[in-house]
């Protein structure tokens, strides 16, 4: 809670870049495709739907996702 409350305006993009992840690492971690990495690079973090922010918030803590 304390990260997304930190980090809700930064872009995904910049999360991702500062995780060390590229798109398509990003992809593999969540088993989505890399354009779906790339349509929501764009957005603040808050603007992701809940389902895939909960995924990405937990590849950013450096964790696993839940599925």
């Amino acid at each position: 809670m304390l990260f997304y409350l930190i980090n809700r305006t930064k872009t995904v993009k910049a999360l991702r870049r500062k995780a060390g992840y590229t798109a398509t690492e990003m992809a593999m971690q969540l088993q989505c495709e890399t354009t779906a990495i790339l349509a929501i690079d764009s957005l603040p973090l808050r603007g992701v739907d809940q389902g895939l922010r909960e995924r990405l918030i937990a590849v950013f803590k450096g964790g696993k996702p839940k599925y």
